[in-house]
């Protein structure tokens, strides 16, 4: 068997008189040597026939082969520090235990048993000569913590490591290490006056209000319409939203309501009333669909590109989901309350959206209910 120091996935776009994408397999193996092999797909068959026939543009046809590209990548993916021999004896015991566990699994799709078959068979690389049966705990915490760079690499090493144990009905198993996280970033509103007057056009600034205001994602933001806001301080939010950029009461009633505050009602009518409709204004509903998420794709990186220029680290597009939630809680919302606002658990509002530094105005109000008892 051949090991590969890379492998990716290319595309060549038509040129000349090549009228059709191909996509492109460039492999080189452990000896150096390079090989460009062409992938045979169905599905860029059914693209190229698309392109030439009219059925859509070249943009939609790109699009559509940069999807593929993707899928294609997962399959043929393999990390450079993966190429280690497999002992025989290993891959007898994951043979095993693959057929158990995963070969008659229909409700996976393909792409994710093959991303699940590398993550295993990594494994087996790090450990070596290693036996699965003998292998001692320090051993092969040793071999793990060597080719893993980062704590949160060699966590999904380990938790794969683990799920070989039990099927071997070893006693023992590795603990992950603890990765300390971050705590949230987040804005007050002298912030946000400066970072609205850093963007160039009224859209963004009034994006950037209403989720400052209300707590949406981004998906969300660019798929409200008038049936999630009803000329109120409420927002009707539905997990079908940011797939299909429209909303619909659910037949199962599961929504999530989430308030506006006033400062964001201007920008919100402006948004409702103007902006999405204008962004949906396409005959079709597909190229609607594509239009909204061009708009969406090229709005984050404005926004991200903005907020880069800040020279803040750990900043990213959530940081307006994050300074809502503080809002929130400095305003007197119990952490439930928040978590019920924003869509998420209690545990994840905490941990990453408030965080565990309470800041002065909350701290204000605690001393003062304690001072009253």
């Amino acid at each position: 068997m051949s090991y590969f120091i890379r492998q990716r996935v290319t595309v060549r776009r038509p040129t000349g008189s090549r009228k059709s994408f191909k996509l492109i397999l460039d492999r080189t193996d452990i000896e150096g040597k390079r090989t460009q092999p062409t992938i045979d797909s169905p599905e860029l068959t059914r693209i190229n026939h698309g392109l030439n026939s009219d059925e859509f543009d070249y943009n939609h046809a790109l699009y559509l082969v940069d999807k593929l590209k993707k899928k294609m990548q997962i399959k043929y993916k393999i990390a450079n520090n993966e190429q280690g021999e497999v002992s025989n004896v290993n891959m007898r015991m994951f043979k095993k235990f693959w057929q158990e566990r995963y070969e008659h699994k229909d409700n996976l799709k393909t792409t994710t048993k093959i991303t699940a078959r590398h993550k295993f068979i990594r494994v087996l690389r790090l450990l070596g000569s290693e036996s699965l049966l003998t292998v001692d705990i320090e051993t092969a915490k040793k071999l793990i913590d060597k080719d893993t760079s980062t704590p949160n690499a060699y966590n999904g090493v380990i938790k794969d490591f683990n799920q070989l144990m039990k099927h071997l009905n070893r006693d023992y198993t590795l603990s992950k290490k603890r990765v300390r996280k971050r705590e949230p970033v987040a804005i007050n509103e002298e912030q946000l006056t400066l970072l609205l007057s850093t963007l160039k056009t009224q859209f963004d600034r009034d994006a950037v209000t209403v989720m400052y205001y209300s707590g949406i994602r981004t998906g969300e933001l660019f798929a409200l319409n008038e049936e999630c806001y009803r000329g109120e301080t409420r927002l009707f939010i539905s997990e079908q939203m940011m797939r299909d950029f429209s909303y619909d009461d659910p037949k199962n009633g599961k929504r999530r309501t989430t308030i506006v505050y006033p400062k964001g009602l201007e920008a919100l009518d402006r948004w409702v009333y103007n902006y999405s409709l204008s962004l949906k204004q396409e005959n079709r509903e597909a190229l609607s669909k594509r239009v909204v998420e061009a708009s969406l794709k090229a709005f984050q990186g404005r926004l991200k590109a903005t907020i880069s220029g800040t020279n803040r680290k750990n900043i990213s597009n959530h940081i307006m989901r994050h300074s809502f939630a503080k809002m929130c809680l400095n305003k007197g919302l119990s952490i439930s309350d928040i978590a019920m606002l924003i869509g998420d658990s209690v545990d994840v509002a905490q941990e990453n959206y408030i965080g565990w530094i309470l800041e002065n105005d909350a701290l204000q109000r605690i001393e003062d209910k304690l001072n009253m008892v």
